[in-house]
């Protein structure tokens, strides 16, 4: 069975994004397979997982997989365009040590 864990605060600084890495973290190192969705326009959470370490990071991967997240993905319905829905495509992270300096609980 599925379990889908959602986690929102429109609030800031309550530590959103650290909470969700850590859990998606814990549970891939506990054999679960793990989709996280960031929906955050910062993709802080995406800078932590690929383990980023600034801004052109995360630009280089918008630049080499263009057309890849949720807003190009929902476009069509936001912008009464009459094409189908597709999905965006997974990236797949396989980490063997944390990729950044967050604290680990």
């Amino acid at each position: 069975m599925v379990k889908i864990i959602n986690l929102f605060n429109h609030k800031g600084g309550v530590s959103k994004t650290t909470t969700v890495f850590n859990l998606a973290w814990m549970l891939g190192t506990m054999g679960k397979k793990v989709i996280v969705a960031d929906f955050d326009p910062q993709c802080n959470l995406t800078g932590m997982i690929l383990g980023y370490q600034g801004v052109e990071d995360l630009e280089g991967t918008y630049k080499s997989n263009p057309a890849n997240n949720i807003k190009d993905a929902l476009s069509p319905a936001f912008e009464s365009k009459p094409f189908q829905i597709a999905g965006a495509e997974c990236m797949t992270v396989k980490a063997t040590k944390i990729c950044c300096s967050c604290p680990v609980i």
